[in-house]
């Protein structure tokens, strides 16, 4: 019995020590690949002569544009119908045409289309101060021109609501609210 005993213990200590080896040698196989992720860079992380963080910069602007993009969408409406626009203001309207905004002429249209305002949509976003400094700009044959009215006349303009503009038109002489 006690060789038994001895020969049981013998093969239980010799499993352990095979079991502690095999143990030690996938732990330490694991660390080490553990050390070598932990010191490779991170795919996402900014490299230190600036490369990524371009890019991450580029994305971040196209995100915003296409953002700005998408609203702009969700926010116009259909495209208004310009021959019923001829019936009620009595004469041709040629469809995002600027000139047809009281106040805004030739001139003052290709100033506008030089910082971007091409439709009425973009003339009615437009806020008053940044069409204020495009005529500051433009010099002082233009800064007599106020453009308070614009953008509601745009929008009226972008939603179709003619006559509603037709008598905001009415009441507004060069632009401006005639007194």
């Amino acid at each position: 019995m006690p060789y038994t005993l001895l020969k049981f213990l013998g093969w239980l200590i010799a499993a352990l020590l095979i079991g502690l080896l095999i143990g030690w040698w996938l732990w330490g196989r694991r660390s080490s690949q553990e050390a070598s992720v932990e010191s490779a860079p991170a795919p996402d992380a900014v490299s230190s002569d600036g490369s990524n963080g371009a890019l991450f910069d580029a994305l971040i602007a196209e995100r915003d544009q296409l953002a700005a993009d998408l609203d702009a969408c969700r926010s116009a409406t259909a495209t208004p119908n310009v021959t019923e626009a001829a019936v009620v203001l009595g004469r041709k309207i040629v469809l995002d045409d600027l000139t047809v905004v009281e106040g805004v002429g030739p001139r003052i249209g290709q100033l506008c289309h030089s910082i971007g305002i091409r439709t009425w949509w973009a003339l009615a976003n437009t806020e008053v101060d940044v069409l204020r400094a495009m005529l500051n700009d433009a010099g002082p044959r233009f800064q007599m021109h106020d453009p308070t009215s614009w953008p509601e006349q745009a929008r009226l303009l972008a939603h179709g609501q003619w006559r509603e503009f037709a008598e905001l038109t009415r009441r507004l002489h060069g632009g401006r609210t005639a007194e």
